[in-house]
């Protein structure tokens, strides 16, 4: 069992815990359990047990007691819960069409709120569905307000649509920032992400034009709103309640004080892919913002010296998985992530300099000790990198478009122990001749006195004699080798 070291970026490892590849729910019993019982599956990692779906996962957190995980997919459109304790599912919950979004309402399982595509919102309790309902309009995003309480829906359209699970009933909705009502009753506009903050009580917006903040105490519901150069694509907001972050489709990620309509940083992941997740990490007494796309996730930590509207974030790590992601979220205070994407198996990472292991994953930080030695060599020990000019030194130029050399870049990876040999073998055949007495100058003759017909040099006895040594240099680099 190991870990694999994916990438190393200012010296800072992340770690790939995903347990490997899915087993596909259609084979039969038989190829199942042979797929089990393979040695590459039983080698493999599990954090958590079972962490497959059938096609693709799109959403994932964590329960605010820390003891269950729950993860959305499809298809069939699912909702799977694994209890933390004993590292494995516990309920699987189907639903008639994919979920948006969904909530845990409770500390617990007990209560959780399904946002799906079909615009119906549904409740669960511990025993399975408990309520459902429909809301106007496609939704997007949602967030739950733990105070009112509220579960606040975003989506096609210019309003957030309230539903008070006290009365069960829906508030007044809040409209976004006044703008064309063309533009508005398009099914391209609309609330694209949401946050909460408990510390404030403030919900923020992230629509096609703007990043807005909502209060339910007072009328109207809006605050504020900060107009953005792209389309808001994320939001998120710290435990403090004083700092939010909002992404944008154009790969940007801008930092805000709720305090100045000025940002305090603003950096780029260079893709120009859409921002999907923003998430706000304390570990260590130490903050730092995670941000994903569909193709990476960049953690920085934000300079609190500087304010400025260029990056001056440090870039602290980034996860490359080989798939698309969807989203992720990370178990608090700790340095475990949880992608849910574009494929069977939930991909898991384990950052250490991020936070320690969770407690339902100790043994991650032992593993971690164990590979931090030999990680980064243990694939490419026994091979040399070498370039063409190097493979002609040594006489091995004409296997460098065989099997034995690998090609790679502007070179090749050759086998260690047929490298020395043949730079031995070179070495022998190239040795210096023993130094014999100086050889002095000849003569010069006078032009008058030289003979008019020079005699020819015996060159069958010298050709002869360079053929045999020739042979004799095979024959020893075929001993060296141990060719027949």
């Amino acid at each position: 069992m190991s870990l694999l070291v994916t990438t190393t970026v200012n010296n800072v490892k992340v770690f790939n815990v995903t347990p490997g590849k899915g087993i596909p729910a259609f084979l039969s019993k038989q190829e199942r359990k042979n797929m089990q019982e393979a040695p590459t599956n039983k080698q493999r990692i599990d954090v958590l047990q079972d962490l497959t779906f059938p096609t693709l996962t799109t959403k994932a957190r964590f329960s605010n007691d820390c003891q269950y995980f729950a993860a959305c997919g499809c298809y069939p459109p699912m909702l799977r819960l694994y209890d933390l304790g004993n590292t494995g599912l516990k309920v699987q919950r189907n639903t008639d069409s994919e979920i948006v979004d969904f909530h845990f309402l409770s500390d617990d399982y007990q209560l959780m709120a399904l946002v799906e595509t079909d615009r119906n919102l549904e409740f669960h309790n511990k025993g399975g569905k408990l309520y459902k309902m429909r809301i106007p309009r496609p939704p997007r995003c949602s967030t739950f307000d733990c105070h009112t309480p509220q579960l606040i829906v975003g989506g096609v359209g210019g309003q957030l649509y309230r539903v008070d699970l006290q009365e069960g009933r829906f508030r007044t909705s809040w409209n976004t920032p006044s703008l064309s009502r063309k533009l508005i009753s398009s099914d391209a506009f609309g609330v694209n992400a949401l946050a909460y903050s408990p510390e404030t009580c403030l919900t923020f917006a992230a629509d096609g034009h703007s990043l807005s903040t909502y209060d339910a105490r007072t009328k109207g519901g809006i605050v504020s709103s900060i107009a953005l150069e792209n389309e808001g694509t994320a939001v998120a907001v710290d435990k403090t309640g004083l700092q939010i972050a909002a992404g944008t489709s154009e790969s940007d990620v801008i930092l805000y004080d709720i305090r100045s309509s000025h940002p305090l940083h603003q950096f780029t992941h260079h893709s120009d892919l859409p921002i999907k997740e923003i998430h706000f990490h304390t570990s260590y007494s130490t903050h730092t913002l995670i941000s994903a796309d569909s193709r990476s996730i960049r953690m920085f930590r934000p300079d609190e010296n500087i304010a400025s509207t260029t990056s001056k974030s440090k870039l602290f790590c980034v996860i490359e998985p080989d798939v698309t992601i969807n989203s992720f979220t990370v178990f608090p205070e700790s340095g475990l992530l949880m992608v849910p994407c574009e494929d069977m198996v939930i991909n898991t990472f384990y950052v250490p300099e991020l936070g320690p292991s969770p407690v339902f994953a100790a043994f991650l930080d032992d593993l971690a000790a164990d590979m931090s030695t030999n990680a980064l060599t243990s694939s490419y020990e026994g091979l040399y990198f070498v370039t063409k000019e190097d493979l002609e030194k040594v006489g091995l130029d004409l296997v460098a478009d065989s099997s034995l050399c690998i090609p790679y870049m502007h070179g090749f990876y050759i086998d260690k122990a047929l490298y020395d040999k043949a730079k031995l073998a070179n070495t022998s055949l190239n040795a210096p001749a023993p130094q014999s007495a100086p050889e002095t100058a000849p003569e010069r003759t006078p032009i008058g006195t030289r003979k008019r017909v020079i005699q020819g040099k015996d060159s069958g006895r010298t050709t002869q004699s360079s053929v045999q040594e020739k042979r004799r240099a095979e024959d020893h680099v075929r001993d060296l080798f141990g060719a027949d």
